[in-house]
Formats: structure tokens, sequence, C-alpha cells
């Protein structure tokens, strides 16, 4: 008897073997980062040492090539200000076509979208892809873009076409007051949050996993994550099912499972890369190359 598809029990497997393959990833990629940031020497209280010295398998140049050939890239890719011209199929729609066109800038200038491009492909040249997210903001009631770390993201990579993944995560953390806020809203702002389920809620320091394996925190940055306790949340959509779950870490149940969140958007996350890898659809950063 074939097993009724259940995404509540198979995501929390599926997680963990995209954590274990991206934290692989993760020491790579920050290998990379490092030379974007020319940072191809370590400091020590005695002064600098090569990294090289160390590691076999990183480089030293006096000059940045990598920055050189990204920054080059990209400000021959992006454009100083993105537009859009909405050209009509009938003749009578064009006044509607140009309110629509109006509509389009105004939000591309609001989200400054020529600086999101310009992060987006900078990520999709060091790094093998990069995804920028598209969310609704209620309160300003306009859709807002995000660029988002793709070494947080996990998703469906076993088919031909980005279009056709059967699923997509992004690894998400929370403070324990916005997931207390999460579980024990009121009214209308009631929680989210099956209480259950987050009874069995840990939390702690920022999870190490999601830093720079070999890059020491800013202590600006540092003294902001210390002054919290977070726990990790995984963002789940589900397109086989067309549901939406969020779980937390070493937990089977859902926190949350409900519909997808946009009618009209069922993946709001649109992935960038740059090289065929010609082995799936994850891509090659240009450093590799």
């Amino acid at each position: 008897m074939t097993e009724k598809y259940n995404p509540a029990k198979k995501f929390p497997s599926i997680i963990s073997q995209h954590r274990s393959k991206m934290d692989r990833n993760r020491r790579q990629w920050a290998k990379w980062a490092r030379w974007y940031r020319s940072e191809f020497y370590q400091s020590y209280d005695d002064g600098y040492e090569d990294i090289a010295s160390s590691a076999s398998d990183e480089v030293t140049m006096e000059q940045n090539f990598v920055y050189s050939y990204c920054d080059t890239m990209v400000a021959n890719i992006v454009p100083p200000n993105p537009q859009v011209t909405i050209q009509p199929r009938k003749e009578e729609l064009r006044e509607a076509a140009k309110l629509r066109e109006m509509l389009v800038n105004d939000c591309l200038r609001r989200n400054r979208v020529h600086e999101k491009l310009w992060k987006l492909t900078t990520r999709s040249s060091v790094w093998p892809r990069a995804f920028m997210k598209t969310v609704w903001n209620p309160r300003r009631r306009t859709p807002i873009f995000r660029v988002i770390d793709p070494k947080n993201i996990f998703f469906d990579n076993t088919v031909e076409e980005y279009e056709d993944i059967r699923y997509i995560i992004e690894v998400t953390v929370l403070t324990r007051g916005e997931f207390t806020k999460r579980t024990k809203g009121k009214g209308r702002k009631k929680g989210i949050y099956d209480e259950e389920v987050a009874k069995k809620a840990t939390f702690g320091a920022f999870p190490a996993w999601l830093q720079d394996p070999n890059q020491q925190t800013p202590e600006e940055k540092q003294a902001a994550q210390n002054a919290y306790q977070w726990i990790t949340i995984y963002e789940v959509y589900d397109f086989v099912s067309d549901k939406f779950f969020h779980f937390m870490e070493d937990v089977s149940e859902p926190l949350l499972e409900d519909g997808l969140p946009y009618r009209n958007l069922r993946n709001p996350y649109r992935i960038l890369t740059f090289n065929d890898n010609l082995r799936d659809i994850g891509g090659m950063s240009d450093v590799q190359l």
C-alpha cells in the first residue's frame, strides 16, 4: 500500500540532510568571501601572518583580482536606475498600461532596487547562487524585496528547472521576545504558533553555525547578538501539498502549518546563477573558476 504523503513528517529529516551539506559548503564559501574582501592575511598581536602559510589551498595576491572582476561585471550588468516599460497589446489599454508602469516603477524606487540588485549579483558571482525574496508589507501596503544569504536557503536540487522545485526552506532566527509574540498574541494579533509545540522551544546564544567559520564577528554585531537569547526557525514552503510550515531545531512537530502565504506568488524566492555547474541548478561561483 502506498504511503500517504505527509510533509510534516518528512521535512525534519530533509532539513537535517541539507544542513549537513551546507555546513561543508559554508567553509568553502567563507574562503571565497575572504578573498573578495582582500583578507589574505590574518592579524595577530605581534603582526600579520600569510593565510597561505597555514592553509595550502589559500592564495595570496598583492592585487585583489576577485573584487576587480566582480565589481566590473556587476557594474556592467546592474542598471543605475532600474525601470520597466509596459507595452499594451490593445490600444484601448494604453492608459491602463501607463498607470501600471508608474506603479511598478514607484515600487522599484521605494525598494532601492539598484542597491539590492548590486548586492544580489555580487553574491551570485562570489558564491554559486543568490536569492531575492518578495514579501508583502501590510503597513506600507506594498511588496518589498530582500536579498537572502544563499547559505540560509535549502531547496530541491533534483529538478532541471528552478520553477519545478518541490520545496524551498529558509533558515531564520528569532529572539525570545519575537518568538513569544508569535505564540501568545492577543486580539487580532493572536499567536500563530502551536502553544503545545512552542513549549518544546529552547533558547541560547546566536547559532555559531550561521556565522562565518573563519571570520571573527565584529564587536558591535557580537554585542547585539549577546544581548538576546535566540532560537532557529526553518520556514518551509512545500509546493507539492501547497502548504507552509515553521519548524524548530530537533522538534518533529511543526510550530505552524498553513496554506502557502501568497495566492498569486507560490514561490516568493527567485534564484540567480551566472554559471552552470553541469550537475544541478545550484550554479557555480566565478571565484571557483
